[in-house]
């Protein structure tokens, strides 16, 4: 298996690798593309099993039809995908050395390089 990535950069980016030897992690709701990182849309009902047995372990009771409705669905509430990804960061690297949209993307519209 072929172990060799590539980084795109920009010059501010670029200066930072060179200089300081660190690599910049995002956070998704910094990428280029709004749908990137978004959580697959499977809506969990009120009988979710999977719900129910981690409600039993966490409290040792059953959970309430109130209890249900309160957990299910986390994901669809307002602002849960920005909670949830306050904290993640993620380093973007890829097998292609050659590509000319990640030139003009990430490598500051051609003007920047490629590690």
């Amino acid at each position: 298996m072929d172990w060799i990535f590539y980084k795109y950069s920009d010059f501010e980016g670029a200066k930072c690798i060179l200089t300081k030897g660190t690599l910049k992690f995002d956070k998704p709701s910094a990428f280029n593309d709004p749908f990137d990182c978004l959580p697959v849309n499977n809506k969990v009902t009120f009988d979710n099993p999977e719900l129910v047995i981690k409600f039993r372990r966490q409290h040792g009771r059953e959970p309430t039809l109130n209890e249900k409705m309160a957990n299910a669905n986390i994901l669809s509430r307002p602002n849960a995908y920005k909670n949830i990804t306050e904290d993640l960061r993620i380093l973007c690297l890829t097998k292609n050395k050659n590509n000319l949209l990640m030139w003009s993307h990430y490598a500051g519209q051609h003007k920047g390089c490629c590690f």
